[in-house]
């Protein structure tokens, strides 16, 4: 990972590399570990070793590789959000009904936007800082943390 601070390198699956477009979408949900899961934690779904980032600072290894790896298009699945004893849950007490959806193709603006749907604000604005320490232009290029650009198409 250039400019990674923990997560100097990883194995990612071949097919996102060879991808003309990525796609990211999440399910927003509480996690033990990690707080919440949203587009950037998702994104430890396309790599091999994921015991490497609980074990090395899960937030630092989730900056890093979103510094590597910029989705072209987040959708954010906020329909039934487990807000609590994620990422499994232990009962259907856990999950909310919100019936709700973020799209951009800003994955921290998406991020920010769930972060506010749910209640973690925390964990984005902690990512949010690391990735602008790693100052790479891969991730930081056009993507903000502000949602005040994103649309409100709710009815």
């Amino acid at each position: 990972m250039p400019g990674g601070q923990r997560l100097k390198t990883a194995k990612v699956h071949e097919a996102l590399l060879n991808a003309d477009v990525f796609i990211n979408v999440p399910v927003l949900k509480h996690h033990s570990s990690a707080m919440v899961t949203i587009g950037m934690k998702n994104l430890m779904g396309v790599v091999w070793d994921r015991w490497y980032w609980h074990r090395n600072d899960l937030h630092q290894c989730t900056a890093d590789f979103a510094s590597f790896c910029k989705s072209d298009l987040t959708v954010v699945d906020a329909y039934n959000v487990m807000k609590r004893n994620g990422p499994r849950g232990v009962s259907i007490s856990d999950v909310v009904s919100m019936k709700a959806q973020v799209t951009s193709t800003d994955p921290v603006a998406a991020d920010a936007a769930g972060a506010q749907t749910e209640f973690l604000w925390q964990y984005v604005q902690f990512l949010i800082i690391n990735l602008t320490t790693i100052n790479n232009p891969c991730i930081l290029s056009n993507c903000s943390a502000s949602i005040d650009k994103l649309n409100d198409l709710s009815s």
